[in-house]
């Protein structure tokens, strides 16, 4: 990583209150958040996250290009994309929560230009900032949710697989 000062705090406050987890934030809240934020580059086929590596404590708010999210198959091997990131997409949001080891790899298809809250920053936010904080974690909190929505729907479906699949036994 390397720091750019590409883009104004204007610029990713609009990005923050444009994504889809934080559409609504108050123009203020989100610069109050993007004034911590520290911008990073990366280039074509660098790691953002690397799924298993241990969670740096950073969320990160993809400014400009586009990165892939691929996480493993059951076998360990073959990877799977499962979700593309582009600019107001974030990455690294469950571990930045929860702070686990990353469960998906996310690498730059194209030279990637991120805004990088560290968790540290939001803690401190809490304290000097709250409606801020608030506001993100809110958000965080509306994206977990459709994970969660996400995954009881991928459950349904492969259920109603598993169980055609016990007739076809019998």
């Amino acid at each position: 990583m390397s720091v750019t000062p590409t883009y104004s705090l204007g610029q990713i406050a609009e990005l923050l209150s444009c994504a889809t987890a934080f559409v609504g934030m108050p123009r203020q809240q989100a610069l109050r958040v993007a004034e911590v934020m520290a911008m990073c580059e990366y280039k074509q086929g660098d790691m953002l996250t690397q799924e298993g590596n241990v969670n740096q404590g950073h969320l990160i708010l993809v400014v400009s290009g586009e990165a892939k999210i691929t996480s493993k198959l059951v076998n360990g091997v073959d990877p799977m994309v499962y979700r593309r990131a582009k600019p107001g997409h974030l990455v690294g949001e469950v571990g930045f929560v929860d702070g686990s080891r990353h469960s998906a790899t996310c690498t730059a298809v194209t030279p990637v230009h991120a805004a990088v809250l560290e968790r540290d920053h939001l803690t401190r936010m809490l304290e000097s900032q709250p409606m801020a904080a608030a506001q993100l974690m809110a958000g965080l909190l509306k994206i977990m949710a459709q994970r969660i929505r996400d995954a009881n729907m991928t459950i349904q479906t492969l259920g109603v697989v598993h169980m055609g699949l016990q007739q076809e036994l019998a």
